[in-house]
């Protein structure tokens, strides 16, 4: 019923252009009319925000997005994809229960190394709207001059994603970390980035995750700045 309802608020199957793609964040894909999308029932289907750029549509549901990529796009393969009408009717959409719980405020405070060396700015400077907007939460950005990425904190790595510009840690006192190397650097499929860990790690403050040719990613990303939220 969730891949039934995305494909509805992406303006149906047949509004689909190409192939649904995704980061570590983000639904990626293009659409033939942007004004059929309907932003307010992707966000009853768990996004918490959607970003137009043309006839590109980045749909956003956190750390979770390759299961939905997935999802939908095995639904798609399905006769039920071309009669989403009927198969949603009336009925109301939710978000599974553990993306859409909220999560309680601890008086617990804790340190973070920066990731990479560079200027320090507030989230709102990342040049990606996703970001800025605070729409994946607070943060920072660094400007990289540096191309280390060393662990913020004592945890474990959840998530390398496959072209390895996006970490997702988890640190011992149970936060969640999202460290995310450049904008639209998921295009470089991998070129430019070298990590040195691997998912299920164990890692401490300051040890070594990825090295970043910053040459490269500034000739061939939009950015280079590191958002980590």
């Amino acid at each position: 019923m969730r891949s039934a309802a995305i494909t509805k608020g992406l303006g149906g199957k047949d509004n689909i252009d190409g192939d649904v793609d995704c980061c570590i964040t983000r639904l990626r894909l293009n659409v033939v009319d942007p004004s059929k999308v309907d932003e307010q029932l992707l966000k009853e289907t768990g996004a918490v925000g959607v970003v137009s750029k043309g006839k590109g549509l980045q749909v956003i549901y956190g750390p979770t997005v390759p299961n939905v990529k997935n999802a939908l796009e095995a639904f798609l393969e399905t006769p039920e994809s071309n009669r989403v009408d009927e198969l949603l009717g009336s009925h109301a959409i939710e978000a599974p229960k553990e993306e859409a719980k909220e999560i309680e405020a601890s008086a617990q405070t804790e340190s973070f190394y920066a990731p990479i060396a560079g200027r320090l700015a507030g989230i709102e400077e990342a040049p990606d709207q996703a970001f800025s907007e605070k729409l994946l939460g607070d943060g920072i950005v660094i400007f990289p001059t540096e191309g280390k990425v060393i662990a913020p904190c004592d945890g474990t790595i959840e998530v390398l994603f496959p072209t390895h510009h996006a970490i997702g840690m988890k640190s011992v006192d149970g936060n969640e970390i999202l460290i995310h190397v450049g904008v639209d650097t998921v295009n470089l499929e991998g070129k430019g980035f070298t990590p040195h860990i691997k998912q299920g790690d164990s890692v401490k403050a300051g040890d070594l995750l990825l090295e970043v040719d910053l040459d490269y990613i500034n000739k061939n990303a939009p950015s280079s700045a590191t958002p980590m939220i």
